[in-house]
């Protein structure tokens, strides 16, 4: 009879442990779900028509590319009233280049402005299995074509209004080009 109620007690603190272990070691999946978590927000661009500011207006063949290696962000595209681009995570400004009609064949009404974007940055921590992401703030633009800033003779851009200097979400523009 002992032998049994041994075995029982044996037997019993091994499901026990079992239990324990698979509750306490089982750890959840860490997945990042970028639909509900906020990941590093773009830049949204939208294009108006200088004339008439509540107007949108389609930049015609609208190609964004970076000014320091010509890497492509937005390809020549015909019809966009508004753009989503990067910014830099690792540095404080990124120089893009703004080219409207650069599919055209006719290379007189192909134009460039390049843009200079600063901001600061700031790391936040979202999760374990996300990281951290990027928020942007006190950002600034500066047309650095050289010839001079917004003249309609050979700027395609003619104003910048940034409607929200603080990039935390992709929710509403965040600046305006007039052209």
């Amino acid at each position: 009879m002992k032998f049994k109620q041994q075995n029982l007690l044996y037997a019993l603190l091994i499901f026990t442990s079992t239990l324990f272990l698979l509750f306490t070691g089982c750890e959840r999946d860490d997945i990042c779900d970028t639909a509900n978590v906020s990941i590093t927000p773009r830049l949204i661009i939208t294009f108006q028509d200088f004339t008439d500011n509540s107007l949108r207006k389609n930049a015609a063949g609208i190609q964004v590319s970076l000014a320091s290696d010509s890497e492509r962000i937005v390809t020549g595209i015909e019809r966009f009233d508004s753009i989503v681009i990067p910014l830099n995570i690792n540095e404080d400004s990124v120089r893009y280049e703004f080219k409207i009609n650069a599919s055209s064949t006719d290379t007189t009404i192909i134009r460039t402005d390049t843009l200079e974007l600063s901001y600061k940055r700031t790391n936040e921590f979202v999760s374990k299995a996300c990281g951290f992401r990027t928020v942007f703030s006190e950002l600034s633009i500066n047309n650095t074509t050289d010839t001079e800033m917004f003249d309609e003779s050979t700027n395609w851009i003619q104003n910048i209004f940034i409607e929200n200097s603080t990039i935390n979400d992709e929710t509403n523009a965040h600046v305006r080009i007039f052209h």
